[in-house]
């Protein structure tokens, strides 16, 4: 679908870019086919949001739709509002569901170690997020307070690994974490747990539902797992379980992948068949999926010519997937 825009010019005040939406307001965009609306002002600051979020909202006659950013501390912090205001100036959050509001802003100062946290109850946590050309791009379905930084961060057993910029990368964006402070344990096998909490912090997913698995209650990983699974991006093992320690092979890497890349709508060229020796081995359930990530240079099998999808995928080749596969999105 074409993305037909409409620009609203706001006036900054006091650093604030606000706009609003009634019930009306949002008709008409739906009748003229407008597909992203987006509040800009004089300072260089964007916020777009897709009409289908906002004409999913059921408003009533005094209600409206507010969309603000605010930036703080020499544009070190941006606060960014989603919420539901009635007449007597009662709010109400909202999310945007499975689309993302887009935030744009200026960054002259940027150097190659800026990054784009979300503080959360004095935590940090990921948030996808690109700077390029002068511009930071933030890009989420909440409310939330997002600090531009400088943050490098990086293991002592990863020097010789082939896919240390790979971690290094998204260890910075607090999407990977190491086994402790000083080590990430490159070659060690990843579980299905720590897969699915490295994709729902890279794709900032939010949960709303009843925990479906029970063998993720109390865990550190239930909020994710439930968050992928209510993005369908994981259906578990089984209806009430998900296997958390179990590892993840090469195949079924292959296929998360591909879920994430639907999930974002991001629309694939027809893949040609990928000719690995031992293509007799792979499922079929598989075999599109690993087609994909190789015509898009995200999975492109070993050295010996072969896909190997039955072996377990380590933490490191998780690290080079995951960015390559975030890069294919438009997400980092």
């Amino acid at each position: 679908q074409e993305d037909i825009k409409t620009v609203i010019n706001v006036d900054a005040k006091e650093g604030t870019t606000e706009t609003s939406f009634t019930a009306e307001d949002i008709k008409q965009y739906t009748q003229n086919n407008v597909t992203t609306i987006v509040a800009q002002d004089t300072q260089g600051a964007n916020l777009e949001v897709p009409t289908s979020t906002l004409s999913s909202i059921y408003l009533k006659a005094d209600e409206k739709i507010v969309t603000a950013v605010t930036t703080q501390a020499e544009g070190k912090q941006i606060d960014v509002s989603l919420y539901i205001e009635t007449a007597d100036g009662t709010t109400k959050a909202i999310s945007t569901g499975k689309a993302y509001a887009k935030i744009t802003l200026p960054a002259t100062d940027a150097t190659a170690n800026t990054v784009v946290l979300q503080s959360v109850n004095g935590e940090y946590k990921a948030v996808p997020h690109k700077i390029v050309d002068g511009e930071i791009i933030i890009l989420t379905k909440t409310s939330g307070t997002f600090v531009v930084m400088e943050e490098t961060v990086t293991f002592k057993d990863i020097a010789q690994t082939f896919n240390k910029e790979e971690i290094e990368f998204l260890a910075s964006r607090h999407i990977i974490k190491g086994v402790n402070a000083d080590e990430f344990e490159p070659n060690k096998p990843i579980t299905r747990a720590q897969f699915a909490v490295m994709i729902s912090r890279a794709l900032g997913l939010q949960t709303s539902g009843e925990n479906t698995f029970n063998d993720t209650k109390g865990q550190w990983y239930e909020q994710d797992v439930q968050a992928l699974f209510e993005a369908g991006i994981t259906t578990g093992k089984t209806a009430d379980t998900f296997d958390p320690e179990a590892h993840i092979t090469r195949q079924q890497a292959a296929a998360f992948m591909a879920r994430v890349l639907a999930y974002v709508n991001f629309q694939a060229q027809s893949s040609a068949e990928a000719n690995f020796n031992d293509a007799n081995k792979i499922s079929a359930e598989f075999k599109q999926s690993i087609n994909l990530l190789n015509s898009l240079n995200i999975m492109t099998g070993k050295a010996d010519g072969t896909f190997d999808p039955y072996s377990s995928l380590t933490r490191a080749q998780m690290a080079k997937i995951l960015k390559r596969t975030l890069n294919v999105a438009d997400l980092m």
